[in-house]
């Protein structure tokens, strides 16, 4: 197995800067529609748009090598992996909130912050069941699997807002993963 981290490419879609960008553009009293306004509209898999050149990182790495590697692949959230097992989930708030602003020491290992409970869909599952695994969770990112519970991809708001081409449907998502948990 590759050390973690060492993939050449990341990507989880657009990066967020390039997210914030596109969707600037759209008048936003526009963007969202209701659920019954779009779902069914399109039966695209999530393997057609997710990203499958995916970094990663193991439970036994320190804060700053995840803070580092999500700061030079631009992206926002590391799957963590051991044995080709998906264990978790970083993500930059996580560093932050439950890593930086309770005192950790930037070695900690990461194991320390991680969400445990992943967020994920299988691959060949349908876009729509994902936007809607996404907006129900009220998360931005999905860990992708294969039918053998392994890793294989990461699918982000801005994949489905770049790969399916719907507006609509990305929108929806945005909306929902935005809402107050209540």
């Amino acid at each position: 197995m590759q050390e973690p981290g060492n993939r050449a490419f990341c990507g989880s879609g657009l990066a967020p800067a390039a997210l914030r960008a596109r969707l600037g553009t759209m008048p936003r009293r526009h963007i969202f529609f209701t659920t019954s306004e779009y779902r069914g509209s399109a039966t695209m898999q999530i393997s057609q748009i997710m990203s499958d050149q995916f970094t990663y990182i193991g439970q036994g790495d320190s804060l700053e090598r995840a803070a580092v590697l999500m700061r030079d692949q631009d992206i926002g959230m590391l799957p963590v992996l051991e044995e080709n097992q998906v264990v978790g989930t970083v993500t930059d708030r996580d560093i932050v909130v439950r890593g930086l602003a309770d005192g950790l020491d930037p070695k900690t290992p990461v194991s320390g912050i991680m969400s445990r409970g992943i967020h994920s869909i299988h691959a060949d599952a349908d876009v729509d069941e994902a936007a809607q695994a996404m907006e129900a969770a009220q998360v931005r990112r999905l860990v992708i699997l294969d039918r053998d519970e392994r890793c294989v991809g990461v699918l982000s708001s801005g994949d489905i807002a770049t790969g399916t081409r719907e507006p609509k449907l990305a929108g929806e998502v945005l909306e929902g993963v935005s809402e107050p948990a209540g």
